[in-house]
């Protein structure tokens, strides 16, 4: 059995990724923690109960280390592992996997073969080119690699998306504007779903363009008044995130999923179908890079 652990920047990620991969067959495997494979099943298992929870604040219990997806396929067997990690920041957490998968499937783990079976493993990124560029994020992840090997060259590189090492494969895939060096998830989403919907999307773009107020992403503060001790409401100098093509899926997804997130809206609309994602350039190049893992 193949198991592929997937690093994603977010739930956006996770649940387009779960949409390609259910065009390829995938199906949601999402079991109890004890019921997938050694030694992933004990992995899961300790990410989840903390060996030190009296040391854990509330925020972090609330954020183990656990997939927010699995998807399978037979033929040959394989497990996909989806994380939304919050952000290409969290290289403490890709790390300690990345540590789980060489202890357990490296080829010079003399306990890398189970008895009578043999597992392998992949680990890969799914980060957005940003204004850095798909240079910088591959740079990026080959000195996040480099702290667990050491190899003369970098790893990844945009002509070389998948590498291994000592048996265990590692791999990248940016998201970039089509044709462009920088970009996000969205400059390849967005235009997927306004296709064959174009009146709903110009609709939804003309109402953020006439009603958007860059003061009014200023956060509310309330404070007491330092001599009265009323209560007075200001705004902060700090503002909240706006993302105008974020901003576009949300609201032409509640015309299906009322009060729904942007990733739930992914995962289950009709404006991402499946003839649509098998003639999408980007969707099928993941498709590609998949299946040579």
């Amino acid at each position: 059995m193949k198991f592929i652990f997937a690093f994603c920047e977010g739930p956006h990620d996770v649940a387009f990724l779960y949409k390609i991969l259910k065009s390829e067959g995938y199906v949601s495997h999402n079991k109890k923690l004890g019921e997938y494979p050694a030694p992933i099943n004990n992995f899961l298992i300790n990410e989840a109960t903390h060996s030190s929870l009296e040391e854990v604040n509330l925020q972090s219990a609330t954020q183990r280390l656990l997939p927010a997806e699995v998807m399978r396929k037979g033929g040959p067997e394989r497990l996909i592992f989806l994380y939304a990690l919050g952000g290409d920041s969290r290289s403490a957490e890709r790390l300690r996997i990345l540590r789980f998968l060489q202890d357990s499937f490296a080829i010079s783990d003399p306990d890398a073969l189970f008895p009578g079976e043999e597992h392998t493993a992949a680990a890969i990124y799914f980060f957005d080119a940003d204004e850095a560029g798909i240079q910088t994020r591959f740079d990026i992840i080959n000195r996040e690699l480099a702290e667990l090997w050491d190899e003369p060259t970098p790893l990844l590189s945009p002509e070389d998306l998948i590498a291994e090492v000592n048996g265990l494969q590692v791999g990248g895939f940016i998201f970039s504007a089509n044709e462009q060096n920088t970009g996000k998830l969205e400059d390849a989403l967005l235009p997927l779903m306004r296709l064959e919907n174009e009146a709903i999307f110009d609709a939804a773009q003309a109402f953020l363009d006439e009603h958007y107020n860059a003061d009014r992403c200023k956060k509310l503060r309330w404070r007491p008044d330092t001599e009265t001790q009323v209560m007075q409401e200001t705004r902060s100098s700090r503002r909240l995130k706006y993302d105008r093509d974020k901003s576009i899926i949300g609201i032409v997804g509640q015309l299906q999923q009322s009060g729904k997130g942007n990733g739930p809206i992914i995962r289950d609309t009709d404006f991402i179908n499946l003839q649509k994602l098998q003639n999408h350039v980007v969707c099928q190049a993941i498709v590609r890079f998949i299946r040579r893992l």
